[in-house]
């Protein structure tokens, strides 16, 4: 009976570790630039575009709650320096196409309260469209808080549009995690890189983009939103040659 009872417990040991493992690597790891890609991230979008966005311009969605999953929206956006936006940069290179989001504050490296509740997690949202302004790809950056308040970071990328727009999930026909990034709690940024040839894209192209940042907390599915320029939570339009410090901004466009 005890020879039973110590196997069971070596082997939900062995189960525990390996998750604690898996999780370490997939959220820190893998994701992760080297110091040469961080180098090159941020010599491209230093020599790239920069695009300024104002303090506290917080957006609601009036507690709608959400149709696919059913969870809540915040009434109100929570207002926090570290979820809120202050620059968006953007730089391309031959093999990627890097973007770079400062926040105006630095972002705790453990999960903090606001107004009894949790934030989970930060995630913003580049949408490469067309000119109607219909998805083409999305590029995700995130950092968030894991098991025991350890602190973690993601990124991937859709592309390939379906035409399908409900259910969101089968809204792309490709996801990918080759895309790689830096920064995060313990820093006021996120950094990101993302293969130009998967996204079928090239220097000197003209690109559509908006940029959209969602905030998660224990209670809510979307505790904050924070769109780059625009009107509410519509973002506002850039349009893009890649490669180049040429663009244009429409704040107008999806009003």
């Amino acid at each position: 009976m005890w020879r039973w009872f110590r196997w069971v417990v070596l082997g939900i040991g062995i189960l525990l570790s390996g998750f604690v493992l898996f999780v370490i690597y997939r959220f820190f790891i893998y994701p992760k630039m080297d110091v040469t890609m961080l180098r090159s991230a941020e010599n491209t979008v230093r020599s790239g575009i920069s695009i300024e966005d104002e303090q506290n311009d917080f957006v609601s969605l009036k507690g709608k709650v959400e149709e696919e999953t059913g969870q809540l929206n915040n009434p109100q956006s929570y207002i926090s320096s570290y979820l809120d936006v202050k620059s968006i940069s953007l730089g391309a290179d031959d093999k990627y196409l890097y973007y770079k989001v400062e926040y105006w504050d630095q972002i705790p490296t453990k999960a903090e309260k606001i107004s009894n509740d949790v934030i989970l997690g930060n995630m913003m949202k580049l949408q490469i469209t067309d000119e109607q302004g219909k998805d083409k790809a999305i590029l995700v950056v995130n950092y968030g808080w894991t098991l025991f308040n350890i602190w973690g970071f993601e990124t991937y990328y859709f592309y390939e549009p379906t035409g399908i727009e409900v259910p969101e999930n089968k809204r792309f026909a490709n996801q990918d995690r080759d895309s790689k990034i830096f920064g995060g709690p313990g820093t006021n940024y996120l950094i990101s890189a993302f293969p130009m040839e998967k996204l079928g894209l090239r220097q000197g192209q003209t690109i559509y983009i908006n940029f959209l940042g969602e905030a998660k907390s224990k209670k809510y599915a979307h505790a904050s939103i924070d769109a780059l320029r625009g009107h509410g939570k519509m973002a506002a339009l850039i349009t893009w040659v890649i490669g180049s410090n040429k663009y244009q901004i429409d704040d107008n466009f999806f009003k």
